[in-house]
């Protein structure tokens, strides 16, 4: 096995100046996420972070990935969870990656996030 790791630093001013906009709003978080946040911007831009994180790790960026694909959920105070689908579940799969761990904190205005996974070694291709 190997890990495999990504970080995001998201400034919580600028994440939610995008989500004022409905149609950048829609398209970033899902229902379920924009629940979760809606009084809660510092909880958007920690979303927003780990979604970058999760890419970093899968190895691909905005564009390559739907980000509805990563969804960031979980309870006040306890662990979030990504749970990945479409595009960014099919990218976990050619990689080997079993499993992805996310941890997010915010502070002073910004939010941070880390995204570890597990792969095997070398991953896979459609080949496998």
């Amino acid at each position: 096995m190997i890990i495999l790791s990504g970080v995001d630093l998201a400034s919580v001013a600028e994440v939610n100046a995008l989500a004022a906009d409905s149609f950048t709003r829609d398209r970033i978080w899902t229902v379920r996420e924009q629940k979760s946040h809606a009084d809660y911007p510092e909880r958007r831009a920690g979303q927003w972070a780990a979604k970058e994180a999760v890419m970093k790790v899968l190895g691909a960026g905005v564009g390559t990935i739907n980000l509805q694909d990563i969804e960031i959920v979980g309870p006040e105070g306890e662990r979030p969870t990504a749970v990945l689908s479409g595009s960014a579940l099919e990218l976990c799969h050619r990689l080997g990656i079993s499993s992805v761990s996310i941890s997010i904190t915010h502070e002073l205005g910004a939010a941070v996030a880390v995204a570890v996974a597990l792969a095997d070694e070398g991953g896979r291709t459609d080949d496998n």
